[in-house]
């Protein structure tokens, strides 16, 4: 599979996932709040405006899960992948927060709060990404150890 193909195959995941994870932040919104889209007649500004929402979240998705191929970049190193992917995944972040009134142009602490909790859960997963990969390289290592044995072995 080219890298291009693992990409396309990425991002649509990405896209999918990036939608349905909108879809239940806003069924978390309206089981804590039975007013939070209903505050008035549902006109189709405000319908449009939902889809719009969810399909920016599926772009998210797109984008953050489809640049994930870089990381398959064997002659970049860890950082530079690392760091490459960052900016992607939180420019995309940035520039869909604005259009969705996620933050806001100015500098405050309600942005603040929103950008640290993209970073949490940004950091959380190349976290647990990252020890689950070194777990396979380590399991990887010790089959290639046990291989030579046997090939010693057998010599």
């Amino acid at each position: 599979m080219t890298l291009k193909d693992r990409f396309i195959l990425k991002a649509s995941v990405g896209f999918a996932l990036g939608m349905a994870i909108d879809l239940a932040i806003h069924a978390f919104y309206v089981l804590a709040d039975e007013h939070y889209i209903l505050a008035g007649p549902v006109d189709k500004a405000t319908i449009l405006r939902f889809f719009l929402e969810i399909l920016t979240g599926g772009l998210l998705g797109f984008i953050g899960n489809g640049s994930s191929v870089i990381y398959e970049i064997e002659s970049w190193s860890l950082l530079r992948v690392t760091a490459t992917h960052f900016v992607i995944a939180f420019s995309a972040f940035f520039i869909i927060g604005l259009f969705n009134g996620w933050l806001t142009p100015q500098i405050n602490l309600e942005n603040a709060i929103v950008t640290g909790c993209v970073l949490f859960v940004y950091i959380a997963i190349w976290l647990i990404q990252y020890l689950i990969y070194k777990k396979e390289v380590r399991e990887i290592n010790i089959g290639l150890k046990q291989l030579r044995k046997k090939e010693e072995g057998a010599a």
